[in-house]
This record gives C-alpha cells, sequence and structure tokens, in this order.
C-alpha cells in the first residue's frame, strides 16, 4: 500500500498534532465516558475525541465566514448567545452550525441503570456546542462502534502496516502534547484506541458501497446541455446582505439588453460556436453568463428554459428572451445528448446510492444499539472559552500550519 493511500485509511493519520487549552487539574481519563452495546469508551479516547472533532469544526466554520470574537459554541440554538461567553453575540453570518446537518433529537439511550441526565435533559440542547457534543460526535462514535461490531462480516481488519501507522501517530500526537493531552486525561492508548475507530469508515465503506448497483442507463442519466446569458431581477445589498426586487425602470433595461444580446448572437454568422459570455459582458458586466446541464429529473433550471431548449436541436439559440425564474434569459442548446455530462450524471447517481444504502446499513445499525453515557461524559463541555486546534504535520516538508479557535490557543474549560 502506498504512502497516500495508507494516510487516508483513517480519518486521522495525516494529523500529527491535536492541541487545546485547559486549566486546573487534569481528568481520570480511565473513568468510562459511553457504552455502546458492550463497549466501553474510556474519557481519554471519548475527550479525544470530542476535541479533534471541535478544531476539525471550528476550522470549517473559519472558511464559512466565523471571525475571531464571534460566538459559536456558546449560541443558544434560538439564536441568542450565552451571556457568559467573551464573544461576539452574533454568530457567523450567513454560516451554518455544525450541528445543523444533524438531527435535534437525542444520539444517546438511557437506562434505570445509566449515570447520565435524563432522555429530556440530553434531547433539549441548549447550546450549539451542546448539539455539537451530543448529537454530531456521540452520534459519530455510535457509528464507528456499529462499524467495528460488523468487521468480521465483511472481513476487514486493520492491517499490520495500518496497525503501525496509527501507533506511529498516536506516538508523535502523545509527545508533542503531552501536558495537554494530560490535562484532558487522554493517554497514548487512547489516541490509538480513536484512531481506529475513526478508521474504521475508511474501511467498512468501499464494503458496503459494493453492495450497490452501478448499472445506469443512458436513458436514466441522460443530460442535455446549453449556454445561457441572464439577468437577474433582484439585487443584494453588499452591506446588508439583504436582497431585493430591482425597479421597473432597471427590469426594463435588462429586458433590452437581453434582447440586444440575443440579437448580437443571432447576426454572429455562427451561433453554434458564438462566444456568449464575450458578448453578454460586451453589453452589460451586470450580466452572468455560463454553460449548463440538465436532465429530465432536473430541478436546477426552471422548466420555461426547460421547455424552451427542448424545442431546438444542437447549436441553435432559442428565439426570443425567457423571463423565469427571477431572471431574463437567453439560451442555446449545445448538446440536446451529452455523452461526458451524461457519464458525470451517472458517477453521481452511483455515489447517490452508494451514500443512501450506506446510511441506511448505519440507521438499522445504530437504531440497534443500546447506547448509555456516564457523568463522566457529561463532564465535558463543548464552548467558546475552550479552544482547540489541530497541527496538520507536513511530512514532505519541515513546514507545519495550523488551524486554531478564535485567535490564540488559550482559555480555560469548564471540563475538569
Amino acid at each position: 500500500m502506498n504512502k497516500i493511500k495508507s494516510i487516508a485509511v483513517s480519518a486521522a493519520l495525516a494529523v500529527s498534532v491535536a492541541a487545546g487549552a485547559l486549566a486546573g487539574c487534569g481528568m481520570n481519563g480511565k473513568e468510562t465516558a459511553i457504552v455502546v452495546n458492550d463497549k466501553e469508551i474510556n474519557l481519554g479516547t471519548a475527550n479525544f475525541l470530542l476535541r479533534y472533532q471541535q478544531a476539525q469544526a471550528y476550522s470549517m466554520m473559519q472558511m464559512y465566514g466565523l471571525t475571531p470574537g464571534q460566538a459559536l459554541w456558546d449560541t443558544e440554538i434560538d439564536g441568542s448567545s450565552d451571556s457568559s461567553s467573551s464573544a461576539s453575540t452574533s454568530s457567523a453570518s450567513g454560516s451554518a452550525t455544525p450541528a445543523e446537518s444533524t438531527s435535534a433529537e437525542s444520539a444517546s439511550s438511557t437506562s434505570a441503570e445509566s449515570e447520565s441526565s435524563t432522555s429530556e435533559d440530553t434531547a433539549n440542547y441548549k447550546t450549539y456546542g451542546d448539539q455539537f457534543k451530543n448529537s454530531t460526535v456521540l452520534n459519530d462514535i455510535k457509528k464507528w462502534c456499529a462499524l467495528e461490531e460488523h468487521l468480521g462480516d465483511y472481513s476487514v481488519s486493520l492491517s499490520e502496516d495500518q496497525i503501525a501507522q496509527i501507533d506511529e501517530t498516536a506516538k508523535k500526537t502523545y509527545d508533542k502534547n503531552k501536558s495537554i493531552l494530560k490535562d484532558m486525561g487522554t493517554s497514548e492508548d487512547d489516541i490509538k484506541e480513536a484512531l481506529k475507530l475513526m478508521s474504521y469508515e475508511y474501511l467498512m465503506r468501499p464494503k458496503l458501497n459494493a453492495e450497490v448497483d452501478t448499472n445506469v442507463s443512458d436513458e436514466e442519466a441522460a443530460q442535455s446541455t446549453f449556454t445561457y446569458a441572464r439577468f437577474s431581477q433582484t439585487q443584494t445589498d453588499s452591506s446588508t446582505h439583504m436582497t431585493t426586487i430591482v425597479d421597473d425602470e432597471t427590469k426594463a433595461k435588462y429586458q433590452d439588453e437581453a434582447n440586444q444580446i440575443l440579437r448580437q448572437i443571432q447576426s454572429s454568422g455562427d451561433i453554434a460556436n458564438a462566444d456568449i459570455g464575450t458578448i453578454a459582458n460586451g453589453v452589460d458586466q451586470n450580466c452572468e453568463s455560463s454553460q449548463g446541464s440538465f436532465g429530465s429529473d432536473d430541478t436546477t433550471y426552471p422548466d420555461e428554459v426547460k421547455n424552451a431548449l427542448s424545442t431546438l436541436t444542437d447549436g441553435e439559440v432559442y428565439g426570443s428572451v425567457i423571463e423565469a425564474g427571477g431572471y431574463y434569459w437567453v439560451v442555446r442548446l449545445d448538446k440536446q445528448f451529452d455523452p461526458d455530462a451524461t457519464d458525470s450524471q451517472k458517477k453521481s447517481i452511483v455515489n447517490k446510492r452508494q451514500s443512501d444504502h450506506y446510511n441506511e446499513v448505519l440507521d438499522q445499525w445504530t437504531s440497534a444499539q443500546k447506547v448509555t453515557t456516564t457523568k463522566a461524559w457529561d463532564k465535558l463541555k463543548v464552548t467558546d472559552d475552550d479552544e482547540y486546534s489541530v497541527l496538520q504535520d507536513t511530512t514532505d516538508t519541515t513546514q507545519t500550519t495550523e488551524s486554531t479557535g478564535s485567535g490564540a490557543v488559550s482559555g480555560s474549560s469548564a471540563a475538569r
């Protein structure tokens, strides 16, 4: 197995450092935090998984526009900010939260023997940090445990090389972060266990994908391609981000300019090869132009546009401006059946089948689990005052890049 493929086997093998900021006494990492069926996950492993994903999520939110000083984890589910947070009272403008991709229902089940709080308490998350921990991360842990339970059903196991790489990464991570990891209650063995859990998805997904029918007919995937120029009937204020409908005078201007573009295409002498983008830009730089593709079940483009294109043959431009979907459109059919776009759509269909099957199987497996959480798990908090970072180890160079929480890695933790 080559190095790149080997690294891809485990979600965290390319990461050499998971750093955090905890003040005060450490935690007893040997305490049981989560029990999934008969598997016990101690606090050291659970805390490492939580902080690793917290750091990854923070990095992702920065890409979506979260800026230093803005509240994230302390933001309440209703949109307000926890008054104890030193961060801004608003979450990233227009950004999705890391927890929004998961349901708000409780990820864990309780029993009479569980030390955890009641199911009502765990279901009613107050902040996005609570939801991230008890829905997003806990659901991932449940999923990894389910995959581990079924490894034998698919004759899957970690290879000696993969285990060796996990051991090497765990040692490197622990040696570089002994102080913080001790405060987290995380040992080198806990990191190994965390990396193994995360690796099971990469081992099992190909096996589950192989159960899916990958045959897709041309008819099912058929795609037509077209080129368009269009003017939007709305405008967005750059400072307020509010979108409003343009006035009637502007609408009339755009409609007239769309007709100008159409006439220039028609008089170009070679409609099929006319550069619609250049023509549109010459009339008005506010005009958007691009190429699109669609199939029989497409919902991206308005029916009026697709119906107009269905009347054309390859290389023809529609004879009038189309008003649809909040735009004025000028459209040319490039290919009624585009083999390349169709092949791409076939891959998308197969990918969706595989993803749907994978999720359905995981849902079946996890719904059958008995999951309990303990007071040790309850002690862990995800807040804006407790920041974590992941350092990417660039093994081929001497440089290391860092993704951190808001500002420098500092602060205190309520989880001790």
